[in-house]
C-alpha cells in the first residue's frame, strides 16, 4: 500500500495537478470525491477502488498500469528506452492489433460476459430520522439485469418511514438530477440530513413525505439549506 501511495503522489505531481484539481476531475468523471481522499490514498491511510485507480491512470495519462503500480520490470520490450522509445513501441502493438493477422482467435464460448456495476453507497440514506449522506464513501457492485438503464447509482434504505414501497435495509436505485416533479420519489439532503422521501409541493409549501403514515412531513423553509440528489427509479 505505501509503494502505491509514494507512486499515486508522483505522477500526480508529475501531472502538474493539485489534490483539488485531480478530485474535480473525477467528481466530473462521475466519481464523487474530495480532496481528503487523495491525501489519504497518497499517505497510504486508504486505497482507491479498482474504478477509481482506472480513472487516476487516465487523468495522470498512465498507460502501463501493471508495470507502474506492480512491477517497474514487467515490460521487458521498453526496458532502457525514453518515453519517446516507449511510445514508439505501444505504437507498433496497436498497428499490429489493427492488421488483425496477429489477434487472438476467440472462440465464442470465452467470451466474458460483461457485467454492468453501479456504486453503492456505504452510508444508508434514512427512510426515518434522517442521516448525513457522505458522497466519498462507496463500493462499486455488480447489478441485475432489471435495473433500469438510467440508474447513476445505488443507496440502502435505512428505517421504515417508505415502506411498504421501500424496506429498511432495501438497495434502490436513483437517477441523478437536480429537479423533480410534485410527488416524486426523492433523494434529499436538509440541513446536513439525507432523506429518502416524497416530495409535495401543494398548497404554496414545500415538504418531504413519508409513506408510512406515523412519520410526520418534513417541512422545508426558505432559509433551510436543501438540495435534491436524485430520482429514485
Amino acid at each position: 500500500m505505501y509503494e502505491i501511495s509514494l507512486k499515486l503522489a508522483a505522477n500526480r505531481k508529475a501531472a502538474h495537478l493539485s489534490q483539488q484539481e485531480v478530485a474535480e476531475k473525477l467528481t466530473s468523471m462521475g466519481l464523487s470525491t474530495k480532496n481528503k481522499s487523495i491525501s489519504a490514498w497518497e499517505k497510504g491511510m486508504a486505497t482507491p477502488n479498482a474504478v477509481q485507480l482506472l480513472a487516476l491512470c487516465q487523468i495522470y495519462g498512465i498507460k502501463d498500469i501493471y508495470g507502474t503500480f506492480i512491477d517497474e520490470n514487467s515490460d521487458e520490450l521498453t526496458n532502457g528506452l525514453n518515453e519517446t522509445g516507449k511510445e514508439k513501441v505501444r505504437e507498433y502493438a496497436e498497428l499490429l492489433k489493427e492488421s488483425k493477422k496477429y489477434s487472438l482467435r476467440i472462440k465464442t464460448k470465452n467470451v466474458i460476459e460483461f457485467h454492468r456495476t453501479l456504486p453503492l453507497y456505504e452510508l444508508p440514506v434514512s427512510a426515518g430520522t434522517g442521516e448525513f449522506l457522505d458522497n466519498s464513501y462507496y463500493e462499486m457492485i455488480e447489478v441485475p439485469p432489471n435495473v433500469p438503464r438510467n440508474a447513476d447509482f445505488a443507496l440502502r434504505i435505512n428505517g421504515d418511514s417508505m415502506t411498504p414501497k421501500f424496506m429498511d435495509g432495501q438497495i434502490i436505485w436513483v437517477k441523478k438530477t437536480t429537479q423533480l416533479n410534485n410527488g416524486d420519489i426523492g433523494i434529499f439532503y436538509l440541513d446536513g440530513q439525507a432523506y429518502c422521501k416524497k416530495l409535495d409541493m401543494n398548497g404554496g409549501r414545500l415538504r418531504l413525505i413519508s409513506l408510512n403514515k406515523k412519520y410526520k412531513p418534513i417541512d422545508v423553509s426558505d432559509n433551510s439549506d436543501f438540495r435534491i440528489y436524485g430520482q429514485v427509479l
